[in-house]
């Protein structure tokens, strides 16, 4: 189950830079000195992204649950060379995992999001982030550019799931999901397919993290692995970012510039203020501990039915 739980909790810290957060009614004592358009700022920015907390976490995990999907199942034919995308048995069990991943991430997230409100951290992002960020933010992604902007979030999601299955397929020797013919890439080709990636809001969230804990002396590393992750994919199967390049190719010169803003870069330092709060610990140890139990009762089950219906039919 660690392959699979490395990859829900990634997705996780992506998820973190669209906002995890309920929406909630309610002030603390935190807000204090905090005037209430200040707050009102820092409001619209968490729906902004992605149109509201919940409906983009869902969207995010969606692409995630793809991309899960073959490495869990490679994983329960390891050694069996049969067991792959054209096996007669491959889709009905794919389905099977495809709807417990799809349950355990919805209940970890509904613990997540009963854990911690938008009334528990908005404060301590306001305080980090000025109200005239937060007010360049809200413009920013009310523009035509903002909202293609976070269009292309959602279609990088997509395309980094399609990559990340097909990179697993790869691995095994298996055939990708598209039809398209890998060849290995160049290094100026692996450069173009990275731009791509660091246009996205996500990673420009986290590489703002990053930078934030960075300048406070702070450890780094998870940071720093989202980008080896990233780079080992496009190597393996970055088509799906050519794809994503050619269709946004007039709007991510505009996309990166935005990422490297000073908004953005303080809009990382109070994400950063956010995961400090004592509530987020005890949501994430929540989030961590459901997909731990669950998932390891699901692999479970899958290995059961892989052995009744594949392997003790190919041992016949």
């Amino acid at each position: 189950m660690k392959h699979l739980l490395i990859q829900l909790l990634l997705s996780m810290v992506a998820a973190v830079g669209t906002s995890t957060v309920t929406y909630a009614e309610g002030h603390s004592a935190a807000c204090s000195g905090i005037a209430p358009a200040h707050l009102a700022y820092a409001d619209s920015v968490f729906s902004a992204f992605g149109e509201g907390a919940p409906a983009s976490l869902i969207q995010n995990s969606d692409a995630t649950i793809e991309a899960m999907v073959p490495s869990a199942l490679l994983g329960l034919g390891v050694g069996n060379a049969s067991w792959n995308p054209m096996h007669p048995k491959w889709n009905e069990l794919a389905l099977v995992v495809r709807k417990d991943l799809t349950r355990i991430f919805r209940e970890a997230t509904a613990a997540l999001n009963t854990t911690i409100t938008l009334a528990a951290v908005r404060c301590s992002y306001a305080k980090v982030v000025s109200a005239d960020d937060l007010k360049a933010l809200v413009e920013y992604f009310k523009s035509d550019t903002g909202k293609r902007h976070l269009a292309f979030g959602y279609d990088l999601q997509k395309a980094v799931a399609v990559a990340m299955s097909n990179a697993a397929l790869a691995r095994h020797g298996s055939p990708p999901t598209s039809s398209k013919t890998h060849s290995t890439p160049t290094p100026a080709l692996i450069q173009a397919r990275l731009d791509v990636i660091q246009s996205s809001l996500v990673v420009g969230t986290l590489q703002s993290m990053g930078n934030a804990i960075k300048r406070n002396g702070g450890e780094t590393s998870a940071y720093a692995l989202m980008g080896y992750i990233y780079a080992d994919v496009v190597q393996q199967s970055g088509e799906p970012f050519d794809e994503l390049g050619s269709k946004y190719s007039s709007d991510l010169k505009s996309f990166r510039s935005f990422v490297q803003s000073e908004p953005m870069q303080k809009h990382g330092e109070g994400m950063v203020a956010i995961a400090a709060l004592p509530a987020y610990a005890v949501a994430q140890a929540e989030y961590i501990g459901i997909l731990s139990r669950e998932g390891t009762k699901s692999e479970l089950e899958w290995k059961r039915i892989f052995q009744e219906n594949v392997a003790a039919v190919s041992n016949k």
